[in-house]
């Protein structure tokens, strides 16, 4: 890349999937307003010295080389709210259950699957982030976040290679649960485990479902739908 190129805009989603009670959409309007203007003060976008309130520590902060889009994957019995969240400048993609309960194979998940967390097999809408393959990168939250660095670490190591200067350089600054592996050639998901979910017995931890970096691809996608029909 050159001086001169366009910065590469990464995807950042979220999901509204229940709104069936008030109380469950109070205030996501407020928390989707504070995640959109972190993630813009943590962009190329931002200048943070031309702000005279400024303090010293804050204009010594990173900057990033990367720009943004945002995007909300709204559950069709939640469309109502989508306008609200367009006018905070996301993007809006209206979808169905990718999975319906009648459609998994396995037993267990089967007759489990719409006790799991909130909202049952509707929070699978989560996995049309993969559907934003216009970026070459998307990050998926949860809403009652706030970004407080830019990330251009963990994308440089999934844009660059390891021979390349950035590449590398993302690398040695990565902290990893299993330091003591190999990088991968290519690196096409960051994500953290759900430590303070799991029974202290649990020797393997989940994923934490509300943060993840990943490459978008449509085949991916797929191969997510049919595991999750096997059950």
């Amino acid at each position: 890349e050159s001086a001169g190129d366009p910065p590469v805009v990464i995807a950042h989603a979220i999901s509204l999937i229940k709104c069936g009670k008030k109380s469950s959409v109070t205030g996501f309007i407020d928390a989707a307003a504070v995640l959109r203007h972190s993630i813009h003060k943590n962009s190329v976008h931002y200048n943070n010295n031309a702000s005279p309130s400024s303090s010293a520590a804050n204009k010594k902060k990173p900057s990033s080389r990367y720009s943004y889009q945002m995007y909300a994957i709204v559950h069709t019995s939640c469309e109502e709210h989508a306008k609200s969240l367009e006018r905070l400048g996301y993007k809006i993609l209206v979808k169905d259950h990718p999975v319906k309960k009648e459609d998994i194979k396995g037993e267990w998940l089967r007759n489990h699957i719409e006790g799991e967390n909130c909202c049952g097999s509707a929070e699978f809408i989560k996995l049309y982030a993969y559907h934003l393959t216009d970026h070459p990168i998307v990050v998926h939250w949860d809403m009652d976040v706030a970004v407080l660095q830019p990330m251009d670490d963990l994308y440089d190591a999934m844009l660059y290679p390891a021979t390349h200067p950035r590449g590398k350089a993302a690398r040695g600054k990565i902290e990893r649960q299993h330091s003591e592996l190999e990088w991968p050639e290519t690196v096409n998901a960051f994500f953290t485990r759900d430590i303070t979910s799991a029974k202290p017995w649990e020797k393997i931890t989940a994923v934490q479902g509300g943060f993840l970096v990943a490459r978008p691809d449509k085949q991916v996608f797929d191969q997510y739908i049919e595991f999750i029909k096997e059950g």
